[in-house]
């Protein structure tokens, strides 16, 4: 599979994935917060905005947050200096998902994102990345089917073409 993605700055942008089959899909979706700078001003410059895109690598948590359900997922991000980094996503209920999300299912995300300390099981202090979404798309992965297996007769070695 192969991800790419156009749109920079206050227009629509768009998210392509191509399977290995060769089948493209490609997502078209506008983010609002340019259009609102204007009436919220000095409110931006405290946040970091950015787009996160990859697979879910663990299987999502379910909790309740505030009274409400939402589901953690966490998705390894490749920055722009190559730098893979894993990203911690909460999905609130106000996002009508079409499909349950899945391990392996393809996230890309817009959002605030901030450094978050945290600590782990063995009580040492990490620090980790939270996005806190404003628009979200979700593809599922593709179940692959079982192919056949077809053995050359002939009993030459060469290759068909």
């Amino acid at each position: 599979m192969r991800v790419f993605a156009r749109g920079v700055g206050p227009g629509p942008k768009n998210v392509g994935i191509e399977l290995d089959d060769g089948t493209r899909i490609v997502v078209t979706y506008r983010t609002y917060k340019y259009k609102y700078q204007s009436q919220i001003g000095e409110q931006l410059p405290d946040k970091v905005y950015t787009t996160v895109k990859g697979q879910v690598q663990f299987e999502p948590k379910h909790r309740e947050a505030n009274g409400k359900k939402v589901i953690d997922i966490a998705v390894r991000d490749r920055g722009l200096g190559g730098e893979e980094k894993l990203v911690n996503i909460t999905i609130w209920p106000e996002y009508l998902l079409a499909a349950e999300i899945k391990r392996g299912d393809f996230i890309s995300a817009d959002g605030s994102i901030e450094a978050r300390t945290y600590q782990d099981a063995s009580g040492a202090t990490k620090e980790g990345l939270q996005l806190s979404p404003t628009s979200l798309v979700h593809v599922p992965q593709v179940a692959k089917a079982e192919r056949e297996v077809v053995q050359a007769s002939g009993g030459s070695s060469a290759a068909p073409f």
